[in-house]
């Protein structure tokens, strides 16, 4: 808690690219220490799957959005289907029917992303971070006050492609365990 404190008054607003540095750093920590904590046993590629998600998303999404808008679209169908893997290995452990664990696990991922976007918008109220709206943005990061897509109509498509990347999880598995197991 106090390491998220700390992040926000170094140099948060004069460079914006360490801090999303920090906070990606401070995620691969945390998510290696629920590991061990909770004993969850992750494998491997679960830990690929979550240094990527961490990588593609808060350690360059100040880069790529300056070079192509709408970069964080894409995430926000890839990472939902991305994490309902890491989320399904911790839900599997579980004995009920196949359908519940699928179901749950949509139900967790898409909580999960929602309670994103209610963290993007509290940023955005008491720091003014700009993260619910697609604007045009300098090489470091700093928005230069040029509206793409207004922010409410930024997080409905958020969340409509958080929702149908979670879905596909859901899909895929429900496709793959009936026709090809």
């Amino acid at each position: 808690f106090l390491a998220l404190i700390i992040g926000f008054f170094i140099n948060s607003y004069e460079s914006p690219i360490f801090l999303s540095f920090y906070y990606s750093i401070l995620l691969i920590f945390g998510f290696f220490l629920f590991d061990k904590v909770f004993k969850i046993s992750f494998h491997w590629y679960h830990y690929v799957i979550f240094i990527f998600i961490i990588v593609t998303g808060p350690s360059l999404i100040i880069i790529f959005l300056s070079k192509f808008v709408y970069y964080d679209k894409i995430l926000h169908f890839i990472h939902p289907f991305l994490f309902s893997f890491i989320v399904y290995f911790i839900i599997n452990k579980n004995k009920m029917k196949y359908f519940y664990k699928i179901s749950i696990t949509f139900f967790i991922v898409t909580s999960c992303f929602g309670f994103f976007e209610i963290i993007e918008f509290v940023a955005d109220l008491l720091w003014n971070f700009h993260l619910q709206g697609v604007y045009v943005r300098s090489s470091d990061g700093i928005y230069t006050g040029e509206t793409i897509i207004n922010p409410l109509y930024d997080t409905m498509i958020d969340l409509i492609l958080g929702y149908l990347g979670s879905f596909f999880f859901f899909l895929q598995s429900i496709i793959r365990k009936n026709f090809f197991s």
